[in-house]
């Protein structure tokens, strides 16, 4: 069947453009679909469950694609709405030769994802993020709280400030400073072997101590990294947010918090800092989030917290401090931080 997608309304133009069918237990199982573009890029995002129910936004980070997410949204889909989009510059998602303060920083990247949410009709969605995912969440949750129910997040968040130059961080942030050379781009770009290398260097240094990066994994993020243009895109968020170090050196307290409610997760040794209570088990990933979210989500939405194989993270008791302007940094807080 061919469907004039002008004639649809703003939910159903966007689950007109991927395909769905019948999951377990009768859940709509939607494959990929594209929304409508946001400043010339448009995003394209999976979509689990049933519409109608409690919806979910998952945000990856880099280097990941919305796929990093695959396994949080399986255990959510028996209850919740969930959508996963890639951010701009990533996986599917439109890649654009343009200024990266313009096209990818924080507040482009949140124009993007609060479009997708507009567009496709939800509200009061449980937001959770990693890294670049996560300053996003938070973002959109400082500029458009009407939007969002919840925050579920994961280092990094504010506070860092003179320790970006203790001996740990110094030695672990090399990689965006690098990433504002041109040198990244004739190393990386479009060379899939070099790209391979890089990719899993990350995700095995900057992942939990049992954690194995899987072969296939990393040969499909080869192949959406790998291809022209793509490594640059990918880097964008970072070029955007400016030199890091000066950038922490001149973080102060900021007049605007985020008011939503809001559970931080982290390993063992970055205890969740918005509340007292457990933590993510260090053996989880510090790149790809673990099952452990689904206990944060359900509690936030339902109050009805769901079991999960590694403990949950907490709901915020007070709000969580938002930087204000781009953000100063994508990546992870070491484990010392």
């Amino acid at each position: 069947m061919i469907v004039d997608s002008g004639s649809l309304g703003a939910r159903e133009r966007a689950s007109a453009r991927g395909s769905a069918h019948a999951g377990v237990a009768g859940r709509s199982v939607f494959s990929m679909s594209t929304g409508a573009p946001v400043d010339g890029f448009t995003l394209s995002f999976d979509r689990l469950g049933s519409a109608g129910r409690p919806p979910v936004v998952l945000l990856h980070g880099w280097p990941g694609d919305r796929t990093d997410m695959a396994s949080v949204a399986e255990r959510l889909g028996d209850e919740f709405d969930v959508v996963v989009p890639d951010l701009r510059g990533f996986g599917a998602s439109d890649k654009h030769l343009r200024d990266p303060g313009d096209a990818y920083s924080m507040v482009a990247q949140a124009r993007s994802v609060t479009g997708l949410i507009e567009e496709l009709g939800l509200s009061r969605v449980v937001l959770g993020g990693y890294d670049i995912g996560s300053r996003v969440g938070q973002q959109i949750a400082k500029d458009r709280p009407d939007l969002v129910g919840a925050l579920v997040i994961t280092p990094p968040a504010p506070g860092v400030g003179s320790r970006i130059l203790s001996e740990d961080p110094f030695r672990e942030f090399w990689y965006q400073s690098f990433h504002h050379l041109d040198l990244a781009e004739k190393l990386l770009d479009g060379k899939p072997d070099a790209v391979r290398d890089y990719l899993e260097y990350f995700w095995t240094h900057w992942s939990g101590p049992d954690f194995v990066v899987d072969a296939a994994r990393l040969e499909h993020l080869t192949s959406v990294y790998g291809a022209p243009g793509a490594f640059v895109a990918s880097i964008g968020y970072y070029r955007a947010a400016g030199n890091v170090v000066a950038r922490y050196l001149g973080e102060t307290v900021p007049d605007e918090k985020i008011m939503v409610p809001t559970g931080s997760c982290g390993p063992s040794t970055t205890p969740c800092s918005c509340a007292p209570g457990p933590t993510v088990s260090e053996s989880s990933s510090r790149r790809s989030p673990s099952s452990s979210w689904t206990g944060s989500v359900t509690s936030s939405r339902s109050r009805r917290p769901t079991p999960s194989p590694t403990p949950s993270c907490t709901r915020a008791r007070r709000p969580l401090t938002a930087v204000i302007g781009p953000s100063p940094i994508g990546g992870h807080v070491p484990r010392s931080m």
